[in-house]
């Protein structure tokens, strides 16, 4: 019904306009490495069991393998644990959201068919949604797709059989697939918790925001995050700013996972219409809006997070502009005049940032 070429979108100073996708355990590889090349280490089958906050700093009961129980201290404490974050727990943050209650599975397949190999695919089924994926090594894609007849309590077992009747009867291709990896089955949730600090300690990530994997925005909205909080941290460790500049953390990320679970959620909905005079509403109405360039265009823009801005705050307080500059808290576009912006911009600690107080450091 229509195509969303990234390349040819009008934010095409993007350094990467394409939608990249790679396994979970890739993702993970070479995060690790680079943690190691910085000198961190990552601990596994180790949890938290307390935290309590101590005058300068925090403090973790932590229980390892063995069931032995460490007391770490440090100045402070990021929680990136995940949807069922046991550092939200212990802060008493709750969840703010609803479960959908629908059933979705995920499973990683190599797959031999007629669809151009590198790019995704969106089928609107009437037996339910389905998403093709390619990921990096040739052949093999990540299928994601609504089952209608399951129940969260009782999930359905995914093998190939399974996965190639689904396939065949919601594209009505010729397909063949082999090799089946990585498997879940989930049921999304939108959630997103009502504080994302309580004095030394902060709620990143999953942890921070729980929602359906359509649109891919979770790893970015992380990612984002923890970019937004770590220079911030940085200063206010090291003195070159005040305490009260991490509290625009809660007040620029707070509102962008509020407007991510939103949209995501009415996505969720849309793909998961049951009624049949519905789906054939959806059908015609994306068939039409999908002509549009312009609608292509803000849908690309809208999957690349690309529109993104944060409200006035204490790190993006209003300054004179000049024209056409970006105005604070919006993104900052690559310019022909400074081809290097986007390089310069990747290293916080030479990034000058500044506000109407002054200089918050460098």
């Amino acid at each position: 019904m229509g195509r969303v070429e990234f390349r040819q979108l009008d934010w095409s100073d993007a350094p990467y306009p394409m939608w990249l996708t790679i396994p979970q355990s890739e993702t993970e590889r070479c995060l690790e490495e680079r943690l190691d090349a910085l000198g961190a280490t990552v601990e596994r089958q180790t949890a938290l069991r307390s935290l309590r906050e101590i005058e300068g700093g925090v403090e973790a009961d932590l229980v390892r393998a063995d069931g032995t129980v460490e007391a770490c201290r440090s100045a402070w404490l990021v929680g990136c644990d995940g949807a069922r974050s046991d550092v939200r727990r212990a802060l008493g943050v709750p969840l703010e959201g609803d479960t959908s209650g629908e059933v979705f599975m995920l499973a990683d397949v190599a797959m031999e068919s007629p669809l151009v190999d590198g790019e995704g695919y969106n089928v609107l089924a009437r037996e339910g949604v389905l998403f093709i994926v390619p990921m990096p090594t040739p052949g093999r894609v990540r299928l994601i797709a609504h089952l209608p007849e399951a129940r969260p309590d009782d999930p359905p077992v995914i093998d190939l059989p399974m996965l190639q009747r689904l396939v065949d009867t919601r594209t009505g291709l010729r397909t063949t697939l082999s090799s089946l990896g990585w498997t879940s089955v989930f049921s999304p949730k939108h959630f997103i918790a009502r504080s994302l600090r309580v004095g030394r300690v902060f709620l990143a990530g999953d942890a921070a925001h729980i929602h359906s994997p359509v649109g891919g925005q979770g790893l970015n909205t992380g990612i984002q995050d923890g970019y937004n909080l770590m220079w911030k941290l940085g200063l206010v460790h090291r003195g070159l700013a005040a305490p009260t500049l991490l509290d625009t953390y809660q007040e620029e990320r707070h509102p962008v996972g509020e407007r991510m679970i939103r949209g995501v959620r009415r996505a969720t909905w849309a793909m998961t219409l049951r009624v049949r005079p519905l789906q054939l509403v959806r059908r015609r109405v994306a068939g039409v809006l999908l002509r549009f360039a312009r609608v292509r265009d803000r849908l690309g823009a809208q999957i690349g997070m690309l529109q993104l801005r944060y409200p006035a705050s204490l790190a993006t307080a209003a300054e004179p502009l000049s024209a056409g500059s970006p105005r604070p808290g919006e993104r900052a576009a690559q310019q022909a005049s400074t081809p290097a912006l986007t390089e310069r911009l990747r290293d916080a600690r030479t990034t000058r940032c500044s506000s109407s107080t002054g200089s918050l450091g460098r």
